[in-house]
């Protein structure tokens, strides 16, 4: 990165050893954060969680085998017990050929889990956006370090000036004390702008996950590393890529096909149903059945056709379609939050791109207000302070353009995120299946 550092920081950095002063770039800064971040696991948990509900509403409708024994004794004519014959052993083979209640409450878990890997994707933009914005703004901080430590330097040469000129006759007591205040000032800023990039520094090692007190070093310059977004339109660019917006529409296309199911008045369920059984002569059924086998197969289909259901089937009907209402009315409402930020991330690049072109500007002109000022001073005609205070106007200037550099990659990470861009930053995102 392109910056001044602090004497100061430049001792500590060499203390703390080249393993510790490891030079951290932004992508491996979030790809760490993606690593770690509590919430993203608690995402991929729910999803795991939502899946497995996935299968276990699909599975209802797949092939089922069971080994049985049941054995038993029976005084008189021998009856099921426990929903079986007395037996030594069976095998049971069932399966569900149709059943729209069961279809319709897998459409559901299948919808909830396309929500749930809708807010994986949001909960990584979300953190790949902020874990820039505090590399962005540890840069900034460290460089608005670096301008208030020149300014302290200055001032201090300001005030030593004018104390001097006071001694003399040439400057009243009001600019002395002012000078003092001033100085007073320039400390108070100092020892704000390290507060600051402290604050930033320990933010930057929370979300990488680095050792609390470990010295950061930052090897890239954030304007360079945030790419630029493209000129495409971004309304229809947010509108195509936003996750939340992708599931919501996902889940109320599911729970619409749920709920058509529910609205039927005629569901016929269709069960397959064999089995097998070995009932051995000990179990002493020939007393009771003239044909007595001691093997027994029987299978059938079983359709079922509900006609009273007591209101669970026209109430399941009802919460289908609320819930698709609703989902409906979140995915409209989700859209004019996007083409609302949309619009406003994209308007703000502008004014950001141009505030750190002005900034620029100031600080050339502050360094060739400094360059002649030292001339001035080598020629002996300039004003006596003359060079502190362009060193004051430099030291601003560089503050401002800092600030102006982080608000602009601030801007650029709004507007990317709005886009969808940064859901690929650190890889595509996983969700089990």
């Amino acid at each position: 990165m392109n910056d001044r550092r602090s004497p100061l920081a430049l001792v500590l950095l060499l203390a703390a050893g080249p393993a510790a002063a490891e030079p951290l770039t932004l992508r491996r800064a979030v790809d760490a954060a993606l690593a770690r971040a509590p919430e993203i696991a608690a995402v991929r948990s729910a999803i795991e969680e939502g899946a497995a509900g996935s299968r276990e509403a699909s599975s209802a409708l797949r092939p089922h085998l069971y080994a049985t024994t049941t054995p038993g004794y029976s005084t008189g004519l021998p009856v099921g017990v426990a929903g079986e014959i007395p037996s030594l052993v069976g095998v049971r083979f069932r399966m569900t050929l149709l059943d729209m209640g069961l279809s319709a409450e897998r459409l559901g878990s299948e919808g909830r889990e396309a929500t749930l890997g809708a807010s994986l994707a949001a909960a990584r933009a979300a953190l790949v956006r902020r874990t820039a914005a505090a590399y962005a703004r540890l840069a900034a901080a460290e460089k608005i370090v670096a301008a208030a430590e020149r300014r302290l330097v200055a001032q201090g040469a300001v005030e030593k000036g004018t104390a001097a000129l006071f001694r003399e006759g040439r400057r009243t007591e009001l600019e002395a004390a002012r000078a003092a205040f001033e100085t007073a000032r320039a400390r108070r800023a100092l020892l704000s702008a390290e507060s600051e990039r402290d604050l930033a520094a320990e933010e930057l090692r929370r979300l990488a996950g680095l050792p609390a007190g470990a010295p950061v070093v930052l090897a890239d310059d954030p304007l360079a590393a945030v790419p630029v977004p493209d000129g495409t339109d971004v309304a229809d660019a947010a509108l195509a890529s936003d996750p939340s917006l992708l599931g919501l529409s996902r889940e109320a296309e599911l729970l619409s096909r749920a709920a058509a199911f529910e609205d039927r008045w005629f569901k016929p369920m269709i069960l397959l149903d064999a089995r097998y059984t070995y009932v051995p002569p000990g179990f002493d059924y020939a007393k009771y059945f003239l044909n007595f086998s001691s093997s027994v197969a029987a299978g059938g289909v079983s359709v079922v056709v509900p006609i009273l259901s007591g209101g669970r089937d026209t109430a399941r009907g009802v919460k289908a379609r609320a819930q698709v209402a609703r989902l409906e009315a979140e995915r409209r409402a989700r859209e004019e939050e996007l083409l609302r930020e949309a619009r406003r991330a994209e308007a703000a690049l502008g004014p950001a791109s141009l505030d750190l072109s002005l900034a620029r500007l100031s600080q050339g002109l502050a360094e060739e207000a400094l360059r002649v000022a030292r001339v001035l001073e080598r020629e002996g005609r300039g004003e006596p302070d003359g060079v502190p205070k362009a060193e004051l106007m430099l030291s601003a200037a560089d503050e401002e353009a800092a600030r102006a550099e982080e608000a602009l990659v601030g801007a650029r990470l709004r507007l990317l995120s709005v886009r969808g861009d940064l859901s690929a930053w650190g890889g595509p995102p996983r969700a089990s299946r």
